[in-house]
């Protein structure tokens, strides 16, 4: 048992990296599409004024348009606040600045995901679902690019589906409040999670 935990632990590790190393050797090879931008709006121009509150005479945006909020724009506040000067410098930069959360977003999905198939259905298919997925095309692409945007709903869903688990599971009574209010996170960060 003590090897198959190595084993597993080392499994995991490796399908964590996976999509880390896959991420970085595609963040280069294009520009910067126009949804996985999208969360820079708010810090370059004013939001119209029904996506905003406005609260001790400060706006604070809540919605970029009808469907998309501003929990990305939120938590890359600070990467703004330091790279913003990059931005300008070289277009190199700005990809791997704006990519480089997701990818590590993407990386942190699959983590969690194999936690939760791990307690669903056993170690050994939480091993092999998360080397599938991490090592699956179409995942890594839409995350790393961040096209729709995507990588924020995907860990938002499997970490709001981990409380889940756990809850029916343990019957800890904080599990199921975090696993919806990682649902409603998603819900915010994008309309289209329902």
């Amino acid at each position: 048992p003590a090897m198959n935990n190595l084993l597993s632990r080392l499994s995991v590790a490796f399908s964590c990296c996976l999509p880390i190393a896959a991420g970085c050797a595609l963040i280069p090879y294009a520009g910067i599409e126009m949804d996985e931008a999208l969360f820079a709006a708010p810090y370059y121009q004013p939001v119209a004024k029904e996506f905003r509150l406005r609260i001790f005479h400060h706006d604070i945006p809540l919605m970029i348009m009808t469907y998309i909020g501003t929990l990305k724009t939120v938590l890359y506040w600070p990467v703004v606040a330091v790279f913003r000067s990059s931005f300008q410098a070289h277009p190199l930069y700005a990809a791997w600045v704006v990519r480089l959360p997701m990818v590590l977003a993407e990386s942190l999905t699959v983590f969690v995901f194999f936690y939760m198939v791990q307690r669903s259905v056993g170690r050994l298919a939480a091993v092999v679902a998360a080397l599938l997925l991490a090592s699956d095309p179409t995942f890594l692409i839409t995350n790393t690019f961040d096209w729709g945007p995507v990588a924020l709903e995907h860990l938002l869903l499997v970490t709001g589906c981990f409380f889940l688990v756990k809850y029916s599971q343990d019957r800890v009574p904080s599990d199921l409040p975090m696993g919806f209010f990682f649902f409603g996170l998603a819900l915010w960060n994008k309309a289209v999670f329902v």
